[in-house]
């Protein structure tokens, strides 16, 4: 699929008087330039069928929704200048990563931009302690994308999570390259504590953030 937005903007109006004639003349400036993306693989090979969005910057509203071809491109052709960003999701083994970044639209020029989705993680390091701060040893983290729920049954929140570690003697397990946030956002994730179905929890202020080349550290207590 592939959809060009063409944008004209009428400039000015030039009027050329005569003595006995007048000439009305319009002259159009194309104010757009051109902008395509090309998602690829570790192996630096495109990677077909991956959705890509458009946005006006500062807005939620989707301007276009392209789909790369067979070499992982997508071209989006015209757009007037100005201030836009793009996103989108590629799936592997289970986990979600997202891309995309702002930019900027010159009229005349042509922005391109190659994006390396599995490349866009970071690392997490968490010590699980008991409510005398002492490390717990041998317990399993679950690491869930997003959202949690008290409410959710064990074998739900296990089903959801990305990785599975258990603590050393030091009461840390440590999770690296976990799919992270974009380039100027981070990612949210929470985690699930547990012996085993019988004896599982969720830490309070279960919140987690993962950036682009990060590693961010957490300390959290449970009672189980």
């Amino acid at each position: 699929m592939r959809k060009s937005i063409y944008l004209f903007m009428v400039a000015s109006i030039l009027l050329v008087s005569c003595d006995k004639d007048s000439e009305n003349m319009t002259v159009l400036i194309d104010q757009s330039g051109y902008f395509n993306v090309k998602i690829v693989g570790l192996d630096q090979k495109g990677i077909e069928g991956i959705k890509v969005s458009l946005y006006p910057s500062g807005t939620s509203g989707v301007l276009a929704i392209g789909e790369t071809n067979a070499s992982g491109e997508y071209d989006f052709g015209k757009l007037l200048q100005g201030y836009y960003q793009y996103a989108g999701m590629v799936e592997k083994n289970g986990m979600d990563y997202y891309f995309g970044r702002p930019f900027q639209i010159i009229a005349g020029d042509t922005k391109s931009f190659t994006d390396e989705p599995f490349l866009n993680v970071g690392d997490l390091t968490v010590t699980i302690v008991d409510h005398y701060y002492l490390p717990i040893e041998n317990i399993n983290v679950a690491l869930i994308p997003e959202y949690y729920s008290y409410n959710d049954p064990f074998q739900s929140s296990l089903d959801k999570a990305y990785f599975i570690r258990s603590t050393n003697s030091d009461g840390t397990v440590f999770f690296n390259d976990v799919p992270a946030g974009t380039g100027f956002s981070y990612r949210s994730y929470s985690i699930m504590v547990y012996f085993d179905e019988n004896s599982y929890d969720y830490p309070s202020s279960n919140n987690l953030r993962v950036s682009y080349h990060s590693n961010e550290e957490y300390t959290f207590s449970v009672d189980l």
